[in-house]
């Protein structure tokens, strides 16, 4: 392949290259980009078919969970074991399946040494990465034990189950030093009843994406935690085939993102429904124990610019306690019904999405339009 140089005009040099010459350089540089393409896809694809998270609590006391804290992992660590096969620590995973080409950073390690990889028991669910994480909350005089089942790259909640012991029967293995046993007991439970859930599934048609957030938290002790509330709600609209993201573990989850070197696929909200929890104050301080009645206030909004759409219905929940350790309510059916209208309104096509309309990008959701700045 040769360059031809030709100076036929004074002061002037022109440079002719051959056809041939030309198409190799541009073949060269095309596959030259897709080989670089396809390292980084094959480096952002390697993720383990299970991963287990940590433990995570709400509207605990820092000195209850450090006063236990070897007696909480032990639970996980023998939770662990019966959920995934040979679990090791991810920072030891990637160490020796390098994505990045920059060594992780020592508090990167150290975070991602708390979470656990491994390959899957059983044969439900095995061609698709889940990550699994317990989590423990109160409700009343409850304590509730979940064990959540999220799509790894997704983010959205695959599955979830729970277990209910009452905060005198959790004093009494403390003082006992039998905790970790009914933690664990509590947790094997609750995974049990998540798999039923998880088999479940049926393939997706709508573009309802919804993440439940808490507008106004709950601040006595006693009286228990919103959020717990609110995971105990995404494990019923699961149930009913509705998509909910997960908005626990997220920074385990991020941290899991950066070390694959992967972009962020992430499940997007559609839809952000606001809560409001409070317990009835009939009597006060209100009742705690089980059965339990609790007033539901909430609103709809899309989630780019937080805008409400619609208010919920007000609605009175009952909450009670089966033998087996179960919390049982039902979606109250006006609640059900605007969620299942929205679910049909909110296609594929009418899903809230970026257009250029009239020379400008604009932010398109349901016929109304927010004009965008591109910086």
């Amino acid at each position: 392949m040769t360059c031809y140089k030709i100076n036929k005009i004074p002061r002037r040099t022109y440079h002719f290259c051959s056809p041939v010459l030309i198409l190799c350089i541009v073949s060269t540089l095309f596959l030259a980009g897709h080989r670089g393409q396809a390292q980084k896809s094959q480096n952002s694809t390697q993720i383990p078919k299970r991963i287990v998270l940590p433990w995570q609590s709400f509207n605990l006391t820092y000195e209850f969970l450090s006063n236990n804290k070897e007696d909480f992992e032990k639970a996980r660590n023998v939770w662990m074991t019966q959920v995934i096969n040979r679990p090791t620590t991810l920072a030891g995973y990637l160490t020796e399946n390098p994505v990045r080409q920059k060594r992780l950073s020592n508090n990167r390690l150290r975070q991602l040494s708390r979470i656990h990889q491994g390959e899957p028991k059983g044969e439900l669910l095995t061609d698709i990465p889940l990550t699994l994480q317990p989590l423990i909350c109160p409700i009343g005089n409850q304590m509730v034990l979940f064990t959540t089942i999220t799509h790894s790259t997704q983010h959205n909640l695959v599955a979830s189950g729970h277990h209910a012991i009452s905060r005198q029967q959790l004093q009494s293995a403390v003082s006992s030093k039998a905790l970790a046993e009914l933690l664990s007991e509590g947790l094997l439970l609750a995974w049990s009843r998540a798999l039923l859930t998880a088999g479940k599934s049926q393939p997706k048609n709508d573009a309802l994406q919804t993440g439940l957030r808490s507008g106004r938290e709950i601040t006595r002790k006693d009286y228990g935690s919103g959020d717990c509330l609110n995971l105990l709600l995404a494990e019923k609209l699961v149930e009913q085939q509705f998509t909910v993201t997960q908005h626990t573990g997220l920074e385990y989850l991020a941290s899991l993102q950066f070390a694959r070197n992967q972009p962020s696929k992430s499940m997007r909200n559609t839809r952000i429904i606001i809560l409001n929890w409070s317990f009835s104050l009939a009597k006060y301080p209100a009742p705690t124990t089980f059965p339990l009645s609790l007033k539901m206030t909430a609103r709809l909004a899309e989630s780019v610019f937080g805008s409400s759409v619609a208010k919920i219905p007000e609605s009175d929940w009952q909450l009670s306690k089966t033998d087996n350790g179960t919390l049982q309510t039902t979606i109250k059916e006006e609640f059900l019904n605007f969620l299942t209208a929205e679910k049909e309104a909110l296609t594929y096509e009418k899903a809230p999405k970026i257009a250029r309309v009239y020379g400008s990008w604009v932010y398109v959701d349901k016929g109304r339009a927010w004009g965008l700045k591109l910086l």
